[in-house]
């Protein structure tokens, strides 16, 4: 599997760039309005993880949807024309 090929260096520089990622959320947060309580920011901060990754995932799955189906065709039409060839 992918998640056991990443070694114990690199889960570590995952781990800090995330940390990075929701330090710098947590300032735009905490500085668009101050008087929020920590819960508000917290839950700002994860609609706003949220958003993205939804945005990334959908984004991975049509083009993943196109290449199955670009791959279908590709392939039907192949054996169709190989078909026609043979007989």
């Amino acid at each position: 599997m992918y998640f056991m090929a990443i070694t114990k260096t690199q889960w570590i520089v995952i781990v800090i760039m995330v940390l990075k990622i929701v330090r710098i959320y947590y300032k735009i947060a905490t500085g668009v309005n101050a008087s929020q309580d920590s819960y508000q920011i917290m839950i700002t901060i994860w609609h706003k993880i949220q958003t993205i990754f939804l945005g990334f995932s959908w984004s991975l799955f049509s083009f993943l949807s196109f290449c199955f189906f670009f791959y279908q065709f590709l392939s039907r039409n192949v054996c169709l024309s190989y078909a026609s060839y043979t007989y």
